[in-house]
């Protein structure tokens, strides 16, 4: 049995009865998981721990993160938007 999910921003974890069965890191995407090794006979518990805090982490997973060339720079002082 697999369980789709739409998207979601930014970290989850699929747990069933009590067990990570899955975990999702980065953008808003569709992702599946794979349920059927933890399915028992009767009732299951299925829950989805979702972490939406944006964490200051490379966008390629490389340390030192992106260019400095590719960073946002504040607005000009004068508070004129840009």
């Amino acid at each position: 049995m697999l369980v789709d999910f739409d998207g979601v921003m930014v970290n989850a974890t699929v747990l069933l009865n009590g067990t990570v069965v899955s975990s999702h890191q980065g953008g808003y995407l569709p992702w599946s998981t794979e349920l059927t090794t933890g399915l028992v006979t009767g009732r299951n518990v299925l829950a989805i721990i979702v972490d939406a805090r944006w964490l200051p982490v490379p966008p390629d997973g490389a340390a030192g993160g992106a260019p400095a060339s590719t960073t946002c720079s504040p607005a000009a002082s004068t508070g004129t938007p840009r």
